[in-house]
């Protein structure tokens, strides 16, 4: 049976396969990306509950998250780029087997840390364990 771990670890390696060089990336629990001139970002995966549709299967939800962080005085539009990356690499992805399912994404920006200007993303998922 597949758990939470194993959902993260496939998210993490979906993304580590498709993002690149071009853009360095943390994921939680690492330290932050240190080099003020540098768009970065940082990739969550946040499960957060269960339901039992049948007696054979539970259905787990969770959202993955990015931070994109673009430092002040560079544009936009890099860090838009970003999130678009993010967005090809998960919206309505599905894992070879099915297990793993992805929705739509959710976008929004945030001037709240402190020297950059943030893009914040987030997409839906459901993992059958």
């Amino acid at each position: 049976m597949a758990t939470y771990s194993d959902d993260i670890a496939a998210i993490r390696n979906r993304f580590i396969a498709q993002w690149g060089t071009t853009v360095p990336f943390v994921f939680d629990n690492e330290p932050p990306i240190d080099e003020p001139s540098t768009i970065w970002v940082r990739l969550s995966v946040k499960p957060f509950g269960e339901e039992r549709p049948s007696s054979l299967t539970v259905l787990g939800y969770g959202r993955v998250y990015i931070q994109v962080f673009v430092p002040e005085g560079l544009s936009d539009g890099d860090g838009w780029a970003a999130a678009n990356q993010f967005n090809a690499i998960f919206r309505e992805w599905h894992s070879a087997d099915y297990r793993i399912r992805f929705n739509m994404p959710d976008f929004n920006t945030s001037d709240a840390e402190s020297g950059y200007f943030m893009i914040l993303g987030s997409i839906p998922f459901t993992a059958t364990h």
